[in-house]
């Protein structure tokens, strides 16, 4: 469908403007009325995730320099990062399956000329042969960027817990080993923020992940995706529920990169500023000539090894096991080793890691 009848049918504003970013670029999104996250977030602040795309540009803003340099962003959304990685210099490929938001997506890379530099592609990403069948299910108001698999991450509108709707569709897939096959440049950053599916986005990249070509992964860590869905549609312990079993896959992701070389870090909150969802505004840690308090706070981030991994992994099948009987020390009624990395975000159900080599 064109982008313009795409956006009629969708009956949303767009909106355009320049972001805080160093160096900056043009960004278009909704009225935030329809979209309280990325929408929301560059309306009241022309930016989105700051403490994040401060920690983006410290690690791709060099390796984009080179020529060919490659940026890949699994779960684009608007296009947010995608955008600015191209404004760095860097090649970049992006998947976004949902029609409306890669509708705003392409006026962003029309706006700033950026139609040599990025490319779109509109298949989901899992580890399924390639023409697979998945349905997404999208919100229509509220938060835009719970659009999942299966509603997995929608779960209010797709319970029929918010007055909200949900559009469905129903996509192909593909593997990232399938895309970006043999020898080729670095790839500066490969992204991942599907709402829960960020370990079948990984293990369709087995080949890529192990020729060492990728230096930093970026990804949104969700196991209480699941475990929150298991309460939600079965309240009843006693009966079975499958969404359980999805949560060993976790830490079984962070322990396959760990053994593939790469140090993964807990991106929490960023000394004196917060990081994603801690920051409120725009100040605090500067660009490029404020190495010295970058490597300071980079140092204090939490290093995730195996060790709290084999606690995870424990808790994850005793959860599967019990059926989501497993204490209640959380909103989600689920009791973590203290030792666990997933004790460290107990109390929300997803956070941020970054693998580096």
């Amino acid at each position: 469908m064109p982008l313009q009848q795409t956006l009629v049918q969708a009956k949303v504003e767009v909106r355009l403007k320049k972001t805080w970013t160093i160096p900056d670029f043009a960004f278009a999104y909704a009225d935030p009325a329809k979209d309280n996250d990325v929408s929301s977030q560059m309306h009241h602040i022309n930016g989105v995730e700051i403490p994040l795309t401060k920690l983006w540009y410290r690690k791709i803003h060099k390796c984009c320099a080179q020529k060919g340099a490659l940026v890949l962003d699994v779960g684009a959304n608007l296009g947010w990062y995608s955008l600015y990685a191209a404004t760095l210099g860097c090649r970049v490929i992006a998947w976004e399956p949902v029609p409306l938001f890669k509708a705003f997506f392409q006026v962003g890379i029309e706006a700033n000329k950026l139609e040599d530099s990025i490319e779109i592609r509109s298949r989901g990403v899992l580890d399924q042969p390639s023409g697979h069948s998945v349905d997404i299910l999208v919100p229509e108001a509220g938060n835009w960027g719970t659009a999942s698999i299966n509603g997995a991450n929608a779960d209010a509108c797709a319970l029929g817990l918010e007055k909200n709707d949900c559009t469905r569709l129903t996509v192909q897939t593909e593997r990232l080993d399938d895309v970006i096959r043999g020898e080729g440049p670095d790839v500066c950053m490969l992204k991942i923020d599907v709402e829960g599916y960020e370990p079948q986005v990984l293990k369709s990249a087995e080949k890529l992940i192990t020729s060492r070509r990728v230096k930093n992964i970026m990804l949104e860590y969700s196991p209480g995706v699941f475990e929150r869905l298991g309460r939600a549609v079965n309240p009843n312990p006693a009966e079975t529920n499958d969404y359980y079993q999805h949560t060993s896959a976790f830490p079984e992701m962070l322990q396959e990169l760990i053994a593939n070389g790469y140090t993964l870090r807990h991106v929490d909150c960023i000394p004196g500023e917060g990081a994603w969802p801690c920051a409120k505004g725009n100040g605090g840690l500067r660009y490029a000539n404020d190495t010295e308090r970058w490597e300071a706070v980079w140092e204090q981030f939490h290093i995730i090894d195996e060790k709290q991994l084999a606690h995870d992994l424990r808790d994850a099948n005793l959860l599967a096991r019990s059926k989501g009987r497993v204490g209640n020390a959380t909103k989600w009624g689920i009791e973590y080793s203290t030792q666990s990395f997933r004790a460290r975000f107990g109390q929300s159900h997803n956070t941020d890691v970054l693998a580096s080599l």
